[in-house]
This record gives C-alpha cells, structure tokens and sequence, in this order.
C-alpha cells in the first residue's frame, strides 16, 4: 500500500481450532517436515511461522485502508469467513473470490450483499459464466485480451484480471 497499490489480494484456509488464516497452500512446510493447516491449531502454525495472519486481524488494520480480494482455498472455511466480513466490514470495497462455483454459491447463502468473483484458470463459455450468478469475474493474464476483457463487461460482470507473480 505504502508503494501505490490499491489493494491486497489473500488466500484463506481453515485451521483446525477454525480460524481463518491467510496461507496459499494447504500445507505449512518446516524444514523437512509438513503440517496440514486444517488439522493445526493457530497457535502451533504461528510457532513454526510467526507471521502468519488470521482474516480477523487483516480485516481490523486494512478494511477501511485497502480493496480487499480474499480468495478462498478451502470450502470450510466459507462459514468463518461470512462472520468474519459481518464482523468487520471492508469499507474500501472487495469481493470473495474462489475458482470452485459451489464456494461461491455456498458464501451467497451466508452473505447475499457480498460481492463475488469466479476466478478463471481458462476461458470459459458466456453460458456458465452467466450459471455462475457473481459479479465479477477473474481471469488468469495469459488469457486474457482486451476482447475478452470487453466481452466479460459487456455481457457478464465486473472484471479483475490475476497472474502469478514471479521473482524474475
């Protein structure tokens, strides 16, 4: 934020003692060893990654500082997260966004006002876009051209396009 971005973008996943903590993947590597973030509680992750974040801090210091894109990874912790964003409220705006349409639908009964967005891996047809009832879409950059971003807005929704960042 301090260097110009609008927003933060976070994976959420389920701890064991129901936590929602932000982490990409479902595993937390230590070493040689690997710890499934479903099954620890957060205070054992935290000893072996000291600064792992819960969705409910992120929300109290950046909700009213930053857009929010919280992508959810795991569909257990749809539940949490819902009384998490009732809770704390983003006031910059943000969207859930998940690549599995059931997630999402799963967050509209929870949350009908929250904004949703499908992200995408591949094009997908105007048809199930329109099934997938969000209003937003993301589609991975590789893909995506300034026809298909046209025609997302034209005919379906919002568009926020993602990559995979890396060092070089």
């Amino acid at each position: 934020l301090a260097s110009g971005c609008d927003g933060l973008e976070l994976d959420l996943r389920l701890s064991g003692d129901g936590r929602v903590v932000v982490h990409h993947d479902a595993e937390l590597r230590y070493r040689r060893d690997t710890i499934p973030i479903a099954h620890a509680n957060l205070r054992s992750l935290r000893r072996l990654h000291p600064q792992m974040a819960t969705l409910d801090q992120v929300l109290r210091r950046y909700r009213d500082r930053a857009w929010l894109d919280l992508e959810i990874k795991a569909p257990e912790a749809v539940p949490a997260v819902a009384a998490l964003l009732h809770r704390w409220p983003p006031q910059c705006g943000y969207v859930v966004s998940s690549f599995d349409p059931a997630v999402l639908a799963h967050m509209a009964q929870l949350g009908p006002a929250v904004p949703l967005c499908l992200n995408l891996k591949r094009p997908t047809s105007l048809r199930r876009l329109r099934e997938a009832k969000v209003g937003w879409m993301s589609p991975q950059q590789s893909f995506c051209t300034a026809w298909y971003v046209k025609h997302l807005r034209r005919h379906v929704c919002q568009v926020l396009v993602w990559t995979v960042n890396h060092p070089a």
